[in-house]
């Protein structure tokens, strides 16, 4: 190999490095910059938690109602009757209860696009600092309200905590000749609130 050659094999490793540094700071920036966003709507939900009146029980998600601050990411725009996620990774922010009387209930009203070919959603819930919960929503509860149980330690001395949803099966409608919507939906989101187990006894678990 001549000293010519070997000098433009150098120049190549070297740039090829150099080009592949660059776009891993350039991945990390960018995943840096959407968790500082989060960030600050956590900030925002919480402090808009801090200055409300205690009390609100139910938190709506339509267009005419819905704080946009909740929607952390992977939400598409709030609709006239609820808001879909976009992603199969979408988070939430939520005010806690004004009340904490022990473990408490997020009531999570969901509508899952449930079809023939997409017989069921498959969900991942989870509350960081606790444990993650798997929902299989089929058909008999694809538009109902479903039960999140929450420790109280994850409540108390907080104005807000983040909701994390995965949706493993979210699936573009036209992809699956089921309409033109071109959207990867997964999980629709039309209420929130909370409640004490002992409001209303034993719940129905979100699987079928």
């Amino acid at each position: 190999m001549t000293r010519s050659v070997l000098l433009r094999w150098m120049l190549f490793l070297v740039l090829t490095g150099w080009g592949l540094a660059y776009i891993a700071w350039f991945a990390h920036l960018v995943a840096d910059s959407q968790d500082f966003v989060v960030a600050k709507r956590v900030d925002a939900v919480c402090a808009a938690a801090e200055r409300s009146s205690p009390g609100a029980a139910i938190i709506e998600f339509n267009a005419g109602q819905l704080d946009r601050n909740m929607l952390l990411a992977g939400w598409g725009g709030p609709e006239d009757w609820g808001v879909w996620t976009t992603a199969h990774r979408a988070r939430l922010g939520l005010p806690t209860p004004a009340v904490i009387d022990g473990d408490m209930l997020l009531t999570l009203d969901l509508l899952a696009p449930i079809n023939h070919r997409i017989p069921e959603m498959q969900l991942r819930l989870r509350v960081p600092g606790g444990q993650p919960v798997d929902w299989r929503i089929g058909m008999q509860r694809q538009d109902a309200r479903h039960y999140l149980v929450v420790p109280a330690e994850l409540l108390r001395d907080r104005h807000c905590i983040e909701l994390q949803i995965e949706i493993a099966n979210a699936y573009r409608p036209i992809q699956n000749r089921l309409g033109r919507d071109t959207r990867l939906l997964g999980i629709g989101l039309r209420r929130a609130g909370w409640l004490s187990p002992r409001q209303i006894g034993p719940v129905q678990s979100a699987a079928d």
